[in-house]
């Protein structure tokens, strides 16, 4: 058993009692069985977190943890610092994955010596049921980071970016963590973390189960703070490329910056109005 590779699966929880069962159902239910459960209670005020401990009562797999409200990054982060697997992966709380997502992903990352491994998505909606399928934008095996980065740039790129769907070697995070209080977190994080690396092993099927449900970032209305986040992630990414000298990046950015400009800015405006009509 000693050769064979521990992962460490953080689940960030956080008033979402209505899908968590569904969630570690899915992750205890893997195929590959080496792996460890990081639940992380980040002040939750539902019945989360007597589920989790009912689950840890259950499987020896499974370490649950509370701590105080400080978001997703924060809680993905409290993970990280507490996991003892040789792989990471990060499964938010109300959605859930495939039986052989772990294994999938793991044999990637062997199979092509890659330090992360990444997997189509489906949408479905709150009871499960399917929505739209989100494959990966490649019918390559492996890419480099730097091509995946660009990737992210093109219209369907938005498959690359979500942190969910990929399974990563812990020695990524050694000096490496989540930027805290960000509204979409995992547009500020991919493109830093994958772009120096040789490789990035692909997985062409949907494993993962992304579940749209109300009240969502990616459901909500265009808000002010939303907006300014995601103006920073821009600005934030142009000025990275910038410093490598990447042009070719940078005017991709740049092209994606108008498109952003198109279309957020219009329902800023809309968003601006209506809180003025309010005063």
């Amino acid at each position: 058993m000693d050769t064979i590779s521990k992962i460490s699966i953080i689940v960030p929880i956080y008033n979402v009692e209505k899908y968590l069962s569904k969630c570690i159902d899915s992750i205890v239910n893997q195929t590959y069985k080496h792996i460890e459960i990081l639940l992380v209670n980040d002040g939750s005020t539902d019945n989360s977190e007597e589920i989790c401990l009912a689950y840890a009562k259950k499987d020896s797999r499974i370490r649950y943890f509370k701590k105080e409200n400080g978001g997703l990054s924060d809680a993905r982060n409290y993970g990280i610092s507490r996991a003892k697997g040789d792989y990471l992966a990060f499964i938010d709380s109300d959605d859930f994955i495939h039986s052989e997502f772990i294994q999938r992903l793991h044999e990637a990352i062997e199979r092509e010596n890659a330090l992360v491994a990444v997997a189509g998505y489906d949408r479905v909606d709150a009871s499960g049921h399917f929505l739209t399928a989100e494959p990966l934008p490649t019918n390559q095996a492996v890419l480099s980071g730097r091509n995946v980065c660009k990737k992210l740039l093109e219209a369907d790129g938005h498959r690359f970016v979500v942190a969910c769907n990929k399974l990563y070697k812990k020695e990524l995070f050694e000096d490496f963590r989540f930027e805290k209080g960000k509204i979409h977190e995992d547009e500020y994080f991919t493109y830093r973390l994958l772009y120096e690396l040789e490789k990035v092993a692909i997985v062409k099927e949907c494993l993962y189960y992304y579940v749209d449900r109300e009240n969502s970032i990616t459901t909500s209305s265009m808000t002010d703070h939303r907006f300014h986040c995601l103006l920073e992630f821009q600005n934030e990414r142009m000025d990275f490329y910038e410093s490598r000298g990447d042009k070719e990046l940078l005017l991709e950015c740049y092209r994606s910056f108008l498109a952003f400009a198109v279309l957020f800015l219009g329902k800023y405006n809309h968003w601006l109005s209506k809180q003025q009509k309010k005063l």
